[in-house]
């Protein structure tokens, strides 16, 4: 296979997303995107306004209580806040007489309270602080410090969100149900994200995309972008989400700065709070943005928590952008052309095809045989009308890139990892199959492959209007040690986990290459999407046993009569009579 093959599906995208003119993406013109879907907005300056000079506070909605002020909800708020010159300071209350909070506040930032649930070898970007007196508004001059143009200010945070499985279920989950339940008007809201470790201070496409399922103004940026610097930028409500809240005095905070903040906390702006007795909100970084509602097992049939969020999110996209379903279907029309499945004009066969993603990456866990996978999958399906393309979110240049890729797709395939998260933009009804790494019992990390219960990202599917599929990849999907007896199992172990050759780092699982066994992909596509009556959950349970499939989560119907779906989950009893991984209870 051409090797050219492989880029097909980046190629398209670049030639839809064209009707940016002169962009990056060239000058072609194929389809219209509305401005939602176009490449990403320019980050926030750092510190430049991004409205004219001393332009007054925008009009806050005082007639309710708002999410944030509940002690639930893990968030804390202050109105009417400023940096410039290398501080934070409050600015005094409008003409209106409304009551502003204004307290002291302070972010806590310390290795010894987030090690648990940041990591241990987590390091604390020292650039990111937060610390204002109540008693700092003689630093504001009106003439000098611009209100950004949208009243809310929201940054969000949690643990691991660097990594797009764990931001949308500890940051997107609980922020979703409070902004459906404390609805604000879109436009209002601009969002920024806080990643505690300095090496991860990077927004990611992927983090846009789902931020664009909430309602807010499209712009998101880093909370590093928002500290101060020379110029005066004040915002007019500043909410703070995913974070321990507690009330302490400023004594109490000094005494307890041991030299374990590495988040500057004793920085010398004479605008903070300094320790004399007064009390003092202290907001921490916290693993997950808490909310009642979202707190449900994972395991019950009547969780349906991720069901909602990912219903929240296609229907604001559809608001946002009203004509995507249209787009998806032209971009579908164009990947069939380009292919050469179908001529130009001959339009009217494209929804009798499957689009079936395969997805890819560049560095650690590549697919290695995915062309001969591709090439399978065109020999034997392309004249059911099923076509296969490569998916590589790393090649995604915006939002709506990803959008595209994923909303287009029947099927995903891909091996466990954050790849897999986009998989939740599938259309209802749409195949996840996720490729299981083999784990022996003498390696870390067993927890990944699970059978029994979903995995670690397989809760997002659960109880969804997805099927999500499992498959247990084997021995022979590892390409090293190919040269010792896989009968001497001690002999094959020694050589996996040899550290002095270098080999135990390219066989950990989250940084190993695999091939996928061409059959798996065979029969996929041949059990699930193109089977008889495969929406009868019987049916789908028995080709899944047949196959060696795993059904964590089945959108099937009872039997043919019955039109209401159900989300059913055929899971395999725990394996006993296999060695008990070593790692496990650890």
């Amino acid at each position: 296979m051409a090797t050219g093959r492989r880029w097909l599906l980046p190629a398209l995208l670049a030639s839809l997303l064209g009707l940016l003119g002169s962009s990056v993406l060239g000058p072609h013109r194929v389809l219209h995107l509305d401005p939602y879907l176009e490449a990403g907005a320019p980050p926030v300056s750092r510190h430049a306004p991004s409205t004219s000079r001393a332009r007054g506070p925008p009009a806050l909605n005082h007639t309710r209580e708002d999410f944030w002020e509940r002690d639930d909800s893990s968030c804390v708020h202050v109105d009417h806040i400023c940096s410039g010159n290398g501080r934070w300071f409050y600015a005094p209350a409008g003409r209106d007489g409304v009551a502003l909070h204004q307290p002291n506040a302070k972010l806590l930032v310390r290795r010894r309270d987030i090690a648990d649930s940041h990591g241990h070898d987590v390091q604390i970007e020292k650039g990111i602080w937060f610390n204002v007196s109540s008693a700092s508004h003689h630093f504001y001059n009106g003439a000098t410090c611009s209100f950004s143009d949208a009243p809310y200010h929201m940054v969000v945070q949690s643990s691991w969100n660097e990594m797009m499985g764990e931001f949308y279920s500890r940051t997107m989950l609980g922020l979703d149900r409070w902004m459906q339940d404390y609805p604000i008007q879109a436009e209002n809201v601009q969002m920024y994200v806080h990643f505690v470790d300095k090496r991860k201070q990077r927004l990611f496409e992927g983090h846009r995309l789902f931020l664009r399922g909430l309602p807010n103004n499209d712009k998101f940026d880093l909370l590093l972008s928002m500290m101060p610097g020379e110029t005066c930028q004040c915002y007019a409500k500043l909410v703070f989400c995913g974070y321990y809240v507690e009330t302490a005095t400023t004594a109490i905070v000094s005494e307890d700065d041991d030299g374990d903040n590495d988040a500057d906390d004793d920085n010398d702006s004479d605008s903070a709070i300094t320790p004399t007795r007064q009390n003092v909100t202290i907001f921490k970084p916290k693993a997950v943005i808490s909310n009642p509602k979202t707190e449900c097992g994972k395991a019950d049939p009547q969780c349906t928590v991720y069901r909602n969020l990912r219903r929240d999110l296609l229907d604001t996209y559809k608001q946002k952008g009203p004509q995507l379903e249209q787009k998806i279907r032209q971009y579908r029309v164009q990947l069939l052309e380009q292919k050469g499945y179908i001529r130009k004009g001959s339009a009217s066969s494209v929804d009798e095809w499957k689009f079936v993603g395969l997805a890819h990456r560049k560095y650690r866990r590549r697919w290695l045989n995915i062309d001969e996978a591709i090439d399978l999958c065109d020999d034997k399906f392309a004249n059911s009308k099923v076509a296969c393309v490569t998916i590589d979110v790393e090649e995604a240049k915006s939002p709506a890139e990803q959008l595209l890729m994923h909303h287009s797709l029947n099927a995903l395939v891909g091996v466990h990892g954050a790849q897999l998260t986009q998989g939740v933009l599938l259309p209802s009804h749409g195949y996840i199959l996720e490729l299981l790494p083999w784990i022996p019992f003498y390696l870390w990390g067993a927890w990944v492959s699970v059978t029994h219960a979903p995995t670690p990202l397989g809760v997002i599917f659960h109880e969804t209007a997805l099927n999500h599929i499992g498959y247990p990849l084997g021995r022979d999907s590892v390409p090293l040690c190919l040269d010792v007896d896989p009968s001497d199992e001690e002999l094959e172990r020694r050589c996996l986990m040899n550290e002095t050759s270098g080999v135990i780092e390219k066989f950990r699982w989250a940084d190993r290459d695999f091939n996928v066994p061409l059959k798996v992909i065979d029969d996929f596509i041949g059990s699930f999407l193109l089977a008889e009556n495969k929406t009868i959950c019987d049916n789908m349970k028995r080709r899944a046993d047949e196959k060696g499939f795993v059904l964590y989560n089945a959108f099937c119907q009872r039997n043919a009569t019955q039109r209401r779906y159900e989300a059913e989950h055929y899971y395999w009893e725990k394996n006993t009579s296999q060695p008990k991984n070593i790692h496990e209870g650890r």
